[in-house]
């Protein structure tokens, strides 16, 4: 149940608390996936040039990197920012993470063996909490879309079965459900003007940047 996943979130946060010698930065690689819905193989890759500051008051930072042909960027706050520590030379990776992905996976099982966890689950499930946590916050299935770099809310709709896009109209009053015929009706295409931006970290109570996702 994706429901179950900001738990998890927060069992894996006390497990790093309290084992913090054994691979410390795989286990912040994985709450900086919760908090950003990036995934391990790009989070592997990055490196401190990757990490800027776009709010020196508010402390606002953002990451932008690139992948093949695919461009992630996304905001964070200074709370995550904790995550990654000191800042090193540009070209250092951020996190020291085990070269093989199995010695990962290996490592990764046995915290959720600590945490008394009974259904199977991976590093990149990581992803979920943060699209659980933004849908929540949001009922944009458009945000969670850009977010994630689907190309249509389809394949958003496909992996996560509670997402709809009657949500955010709704929420947004863009259809009204309480007409009298018991019909919906909408506004003009102004529906998706904005509906592709969001913000990062909603577990946070810092406001972010909207910076537009994966594109």
């Amino acid at each position: 149940d994706h429901r179950d996943l900001h738990k998890e979130y927060r069992r894996q946060r006390q497990m790093c608390i309290r084992d913090r010698n054994k691979w410390k930065d795989l286990k912040n690689a994985f709450l900086f996936s919760c908090k950003t819905g990036l995934k391990l193989n790009i989070i592997q890759k990055l490196k401190w040039k990757h990490i800027h500051n776009i709010d020196k008051k508010n402390k606002i930072y953002y990451y932008s990197i690139n992948n093949k042909d695919t461009k992630y960027i996304n905001s964070f706050t200074k709370k995550t920012r904790l995550l990654l520590g000191q800042r090193k030379e540009k070209e250092k990776e951020i996190f020291n993470l085990p070269k093989k992905h199995s010695n990962k996976s290996k490592i990764f099982l046995e915290w959720v063996k600590k945490a008394k966890i009974n259904y199977n689950k991976k590093f990149n499930d990581a992803i979920n909490t943060y699209a659980y946590n933004l849908y929540n916050r949001t009922k944009n299935i458009y945000r969670v879309t850009a977010a994630l770099g689907y190309t249509s809310i389809n394949k958003t709709k496909e992996k996560y079965d509670y997402m709809n896009e009657l949500d955010y109209l709704k929420k947004e009053k863009i259809i009204d459900f309480q007409t009298k015929e018991n019909k919906p009706t909408s506004s003009k295409p102004e529906l998706f003007k904005n509906c592709l931006l969001y913000t990062s970290d909603p577990a946070d109570d810092t406001p972010c940047v909207d910076l537009g996702g994966r594109r």
